[in-house]
């Protein structure tokens, strides 16, 4: 056996060991400034609010890399909630008088959607073709939620209780939130097919905050077993505990694939939940940036991430973070067999 066989078939085998191996850090990290990030859609756009002082917040967005602020729509506060892959956004924001009005930002504009008939309204989910998951305060002070579809509103009624709020919609129109129960308990809920479905608990309050296409819903519930919240997932009429053996987690998203993100894992530590796996974001970033991630606000079905969380010198910042492509092991190895052919080739011809 000629020593360059020799040298081929031992670097053959170092490729082959180290094809499969992967790199724990999984996510590149970007720095969005000073900003309270709520939502992200699939332009990598991201809806929220930056804090002028004190006493005044704005709503914001973040694209390609600048943050702007769309300011108020005569008060002191603004916050966008919402934000579709069109780049239009939901959010409330205070009048002059003291109340809130919910507002969509298109085309460079904030738009006044009123307070939908109510002392106050806010609008907390659009999707891409334009329907809005709201609500509205009543003059006896209870909170109803609605289907705001271009002008047009659908009560979304109520499952016994007397105060309903939406947080989230999907690409069919379909909302969730949650209702205070006669008892004082709150009640996840779904709006689907004209009807109001009670999700049920894990023993207490529960709330659903996210759905996606297919239906699956994503929320917590408080627990009696360790006196805690618990992330659900809710699929097919089923609630599915899926912290176990984790507390005290709190969900925010979830995507078209099924991922989930949130806090409190365990200690005010951001999560995804992936493959059936909940995983500490923070030990998927690398270390050497000196980030610590004390939350995740929202993803996209591209597995980018929203998050807060503070740098080594202790200040807070948005964070913004893009998987790393995972490369084809195949690849990589027909790529270093064809270099070392070609320095052996080379080698031998110049001898």
């Amino acid at each position: 056996m000629s020593r360059y066989l020799k040298v081929v078939i031992f670097l053959s085998m170092l490729l082959l060991s180290a094809a499969p191996v992967r790199a724990a850090v999984e996510y590149i990290v970007t720095d969005m400034g000073d900003f309270s990030p709520k939502a992200i859609n699939n332009r990598g756009e991201v809806a929220g609010f930056i804090s002028i002082n004190s006493q005044v917040m704005h709503a914001a967005i973040y694209s390609n890399g600048t943050l702007k602020d769309l300011e108020t729509l005569g008060g002191t506060y603004s916050t966008a909630t919402s934000i579709n892959d069109i780049g239009e956004l939901v959010g409330y924001s205070m009048m002059s008088d003291g109340s809130y009005h919910a507002f969509l930002y298109r085309n460079g504009s904030i738009n006044d959607l009123g307070n939908f008939g109510g002392l106050s309204g806010r609008a907390d989910g659009i999707n891409n073709i334009g329907q809005i998951a709201a609500s509205y305060v009543t003059a006896d002070g209870f909170t109803n939620s609605i289907l705001y579809d271009h002008g047009s509103i659908t009560e979304l009624g109520h499952l016994g209780g007397n105060s309903t709020i939406s947080q989230g919609i999907n690409s069919l129109g379909e909302i969730v939130g949650h209702e205070k129960m006669n008892d004082g308990i709150d009640h996840a809920f779904v709006y689907r097919q004209e009807a109001l479905t009670d999700i049920g608990t894990l023993g207490g309050n529960s709330y659903a905050w996210a759905i996606n296409d297919a239906g699956k819903i994503a929320g917590e519930s408080w627990t009696s077993i360790d006196l805690s919240y618990h992330v659900f997932i809710y699929e097919d009429g089923i609630i599915s505990d899926i912290s176990d053996p984790y507390y005290g987690t709190h969900a925010t998203d979830i995507n078209n694939n099924g991922e989930i993100v949130g806090f409190g894992f365990p200690i005010n530590d951001a999560f995804i939940y992936k493959n059936e796996q909940m995983s500490n974001l923070n030990n998927l970033i690398d270390p050497a940036l000196g980030i610590t991630l004390t939350g995740a606000y929202g993803i996209n079905d591209y597995g980018q991430i929203i998050a807060l969380g503070y740098n080594i010198e202790m200040n807070g910042s948005a964070y913004l973070l893009t998987p790393i492509p995972e490369p084809s092991s195949m690849i990589l190895l027909y790529i270093g067999l064809a270099i070392i052919i070609m320095f052996i080739w080379n080698r031998k011809h110049t001898s």
